[in-house]
């Protein structure tokens, strides 16, 4: 059985940033400090998710100025709603959520060869 993933690409600061945060996670006796920096790493690669799924294909289509300002400022809307949610949440993790969320946000790491 196989399972299928969809993946985006992340800038290498972006990634640099996300294995040396799960690095620093696994070995710290209290996770609970690391609150701040899991809800900044979900609000980076989420928009960096949602810019890669839903604009890319805007930019893909050539719509008019127009439209594609009213999606950027939707878009940015949703991005601004999910962050404020996710980092209120966040700040009550304790040490084990912190690395439930940690170890799950490893499996969604992917490495492929690009020419």
């Amino acid at each position: 059985m196989s399972t299928i993933f969809a993946a985006f690409p992340l800038e290498e600061s972006l990634e640099q940033r996300v294995y040396g945060f799960i690095e620093e996670v696994r070995l710290s006796e209290d996770r609970t400090v690391y609150r701040s920096e899991l809800a900044e790493l979900v609000r980076l690669l989420t928009d960096a998710g949602l810019e890669y799924y839903f604009w890319k294909p805007v930019e893909l289509t050539g719509l008019g100025s127009v439209t594609q300002k009213m999606i950027k400022v939707g878009m940015n809307s949703g991005k601004k709603t999910l962050n404020m949610i996710a980092s209120k949440v966040i700040k009550g993790f304790t040490g084990e959520q912190i690395l439930t969320v940690t170890e799950f946000l490893e499996t969604l790491l992917l490495e492929v060869e690009t020419d």
